[in-house]
């Protein structure tokens, strides 16, 4: 493999995996049981997944609401902390990759059903239903944006630490994991 293609691969597993982490520790810290970040190679694609327990008991629309908020902001996490640069987060690049139809589609999609049932569930007499959408997107981006930002160290230290993974593939295809234990020692917490 040529020199330049190297880095251009390098460049886009750190952005990948700084995504999964960025998944995963916005998603530990709004309360969410974590199981681990997997990295799979396939020839030079790579492909990664943080694997998150979203189960669990709902029983009232107060807490179905807290529910959805919290998943809306593990969701927006990918994109938003994949636009980090330092101890900032690049708000145009965020919103380019949330948008994309490839980079982050199927978290978008989600996200799109999760403030439509927000919406739903918060209609007030009188609002229109894009105001709503609008609303609660913004309000849980500039959340989720202050998170990724407060946190930052932590997702540069799980990067980190998921890369070393994948380094050991080798350039080989193959799947790297690791687990709930793994990523928050990578992160510098205990449980």
């Amino acid at each position: 493999m040529n020199r330049n293609l190297k880095d251009d691969l390098r460049r886009k597993n750190t952005k990948l995996c700084q995504h999964e982490a960025s998944h995963y520790v916005c998603s530990k810290h709004l309360g969410f049981n974590m199981v681990g970040c997997h990295i799979k190679a396939q020839g030079i694609r790579l492909t990664g997944v943080c694997e998150i327990n979203v189960e669990e008991a709902i029983s009232d629309i107060p807490s179905m609401i807290n529910y959805a908020e919290r998943r809306i902001q593990g969701l927006f996490a990918g994109a938003i902390g994949e636009a980090l640069e330092g101890d900032a987060v690049n708000n145009g690049n965020a919103i380019t990759l949330i948008g994309s139809d490839y980079e982050c589609r199927s978290d978008h999609d989600k996200i799109r059903e999760l403030i439509r049932l927000l919406a739903n569930a918060t209609h007030a007499e009188g609002d229109s239903t894009e105001t709503r959408l609008n609303e609660i997107d913004r309000r849980l981006w500039i959340a989720t944006t202050a998170l990724v930002e407060k946190y930052a160290d932590q997702i540069y230290s799980l990067r980190d630490a998921m890369l070393r993974a994948w380094d050991k593939l080798n350039g080989s295809d193959g799947e790297a994991s690791l687990t709930s234990e793994e990523c928050d020692a990578a992160m510098g917490i205990s449980d």
